[in-house]
């Protein structure tokens, strides 16, 4: 464990380069160890693992108490909430209870993509002195077995406008009007920044938590673009990326 830093006001101790919150909501267990693996086997960075649960019928803590503890991990923490409240809140939940400089988002059925991969978002992000980074992601098809590539643009298809010095302007007018947004699923983000524009929008916005990135990059936050694949992302099921009427 690395010595992190300490927040005079609210007094909150940083304790791990990386805090891991993975968001569930009556997830399948199968999936969830397998995304709980991917982030076990990262090397290079102190992590821990905080599960957010957004009310789930039947709580996975038991099952997730059991697949930690048998692995050797006891840096985790869970949270559980009694009611499902909305992403927003959820990922709230799960950032207030994290002891990490950074915050890295995941949901069962995403892994992450190498046992490196959460080492070169933190190398980028300390040598590029940036609050907020991304990568790429390889789309998968999340309704057939096994890991079958699903072709799909780039996301976002314009990274030039997140260089350094490059027209903040055109980077708004690309992310907020144009819509060529960040994957969420593909960023790793300042802890403090994060809670502080999730409190902005918690009680208003109650599914899209990725409206922060819109807010920060609103107020002059230039996220800045690792090129490198960050994740295997589960696409066709959930809020994001199923075909259900209702979302």
């Amino acid at each position: 464990m690395h010595p992190g830093r300490l927040q005079q006001k609210g007094i909150h101790i940083m304790s791990y380069d990386i805090s891991v919150v993975v968001l569930t909501y009556n997830p399948k267990i199968e999936e969830l160890k397998l995304t709980l693996r991917s982030i076990l086997l990262q090397e290079g960075v102190s992590i821990e693992i905080i599960t957010a649960d957004d009310g789930s019928s039947q709580s996975p803590a038991d099952d997730i108490k059991s697949f930690l503890s048998a692995s050797g991990l006891t840096d985790y923490k869970l949270v559980m909430n009694p009611e499902n409240q909305g992403t927003v809140k959820n990922v709230l939940s799960g950032v207030n209870a994290a002891s990490g400089r950074f915050i890295k988002l995941i949901s069962p059925g995403d892994y992450l993509y190498g046992k490196d991969v959460l080492k070169k978002m933190y190398d980028h992000a300390i040598s590029s002195d940036s609050q907020f980074v991304f990568g790429d992601v390889i789309f998968f098809d999340s309704n057939r077995e096994g890991i079958n590539p699903v072709p799909h643009y780039s996301y976002p298809q314009f990274t030039d406008v997140f260089d350094k010095g490059a027209d903040i302007s055109r980077l708004k007018t690309n992310y907020i009007l144009a819509n060529d947004v960040v994957n969420g699923a593909a960023t790793l983000v300042d802890r403090d920044l994060m809670a502080k524009y999730l409190n902005m929008i918690a009680g208003k916005v109650i599914f899209c938590e990725d409206m922060i990135y819109r807010l920060m990059i609103n107020d002059g936050i230039r996220p800045t673009y690792l090129p490198s694949d960050i994740l295997l992302y589960g696409y066709g099921t959930g809020v994001s990326s199923s075909s259900s009427k209702k979302w």
